[in-house]
């Protein structure tokens, strides 16, 4: 539901949900990549970046969301008998359909750039499972301090920045 409801009236419809990761790729590669020259363990930075930036974006988008759902959803809680996790869980998987389409990009960003997909490519499911349950543990715990404190809504943004550039999505981390 709110897959249909974000896209709603959108004459781009699905190019919305890669312009995001491809304003991110273009800048990422031009002041990584070409000006800076950060090390990518031999793969062309595009492909690097690419590949650790979507589990990120997903991570991060599904942590703010999950962290804002209970306050977002005020109303509808204090009238509605319903399971409170369903708020937090649906925002995260609704996320999934996005990351489904910019999955496809990368793979035809990596055969454009000639790089083989390892045998291990069936993993990725896995991994990204757990990305979008390590974010929603963290966004409903952080969705039930919001509640309380609503700080917390402002904090969240700045923590998810901070996390981005410690991570080793930008840079190699070996």
């Amino acid at each position: 539901r709110d897959l249909k409801a974000r896209y709603r009236g959108s004459v781009l419809g699905v190019f919305w949900s890669l312009l995001e990761p491809l304003a991110l790729l273009a800048m990422m590669t031009f002041v990584f990549g070409f000006m800076l020259r950060a090390p990518s363990n031999g793969l062309p930075y595009p492909v690097f970046i690419f590949s650790g930036l979507l589990p990120w974006l997903l991570f991060s988008r599904a942590t703010m969301a999950t962290a804002g759902s209970l306050q977002e959803n005020m109303g509808l809680i204090s009238k509605v008998y319903f399971p409170r996790l369903a708020l937090p869980i649906s925002k995260a998987l609704s996320l999934l359909m996005d990351l489904a389409i910019a999955l496809a990009v990368v793979i035809v960003v990596t055969l454009i750039y000639g790089v083989a997909i390892a045998p291990t490519a069936y993993l990725v499911p896995a991994f990204l499972m757990l990305g979008v349950i390590t974010a929603f543990a963290i966004g409903t715990w952080l969705a039930a301090v919001n509640v309380k404190y609503r700080d917390v809504q402002v904090v969240v943004p700045m923590l998810v920045q901070v996390l981005f550039f410690v991570s080793p999505v930008l840079y190699s981390g070996t």
